[in-house]
């Protein structure tokens, strides 16, 4: 059970992911939304295609960073690798969809990212190797990315978290695939 710091964090952690930082930079540098250009996706990916390489490594960082923020900071506060899962599927909720924006948000791919980078580096890591694999055998980014993903909680148990805590990971990569489905 969650106590009432923790239930403020999670909504904290969801609003803090409605900060997309693709629709902030387009704002700021273009003065347009780039949910009206392109896939009309606010991640990095559509704002390498639209804008190029410099705008998605800063959108893919700027989400990147915000999963990181999350999940550092649940882990210095509370510790619990449950609660910080739980933490990372919140920022991600709040960046998939954000309530500031009517739920329409990015996929989640950079600060899922981030976030699991701060949750546990060995395990990011290893899916690094893991998609390595993949990257070879299929030429691409996004179906090994997606196999990379769908790999966490295997790791979860090969580096011994609770079965909660790989069945929360587990949550987290069923909303990712669902929403990268297309």
């Amino acid at each position: 059970m969650i106590n009432s710091m923790q239930f403020l964090y999670l909504v904290a952690s969801y609003l803090f992911g409605n900060i997309l930082t693709a629709y902030i930079v387009t704002k700021w540098r273009h003065n347009v939304d780039i949910r009206d250009e392109g896939s009309g996706n606010p991640g990095a990916r559509n704002m390498g295609r639209v804008y190029g390489k410099g705008y998605f490594i800063a959108t893919f960082l700027g989400d990147a960073i915000k999963g990181a923020i999350v999940v550092s900071i649940a882990k210095y506060l509370f510790g619990d690798s449950t609660f910080v899962m739980l933490a990372l599927l919140a920022v991600l909720l709040g960046h998939i969809y954000p309530i500031v924006f009517k739920g329409k948000g990015g996929k989640g791919i950079s600060t899922f990212i981030g976030g699991l980078i701060a949750f546990d580096y060995l395990i990011a890591l290893t899916l690094v190797a893991v998609f390595i694999i993949f990257y070879l055998i299929f030429k691409g980014f996004t179906k090994p990315g997606l196999i990379t993903i769908a790999c966490l909680p295997v790791c979860m148990i090969l580096y011994s978290y609770s079965i909660v805590t790989t069945i929360l990971s587990a949550l987290i990569i069923v909303l990712i695939l669902y929403v990268n489905r297309e």
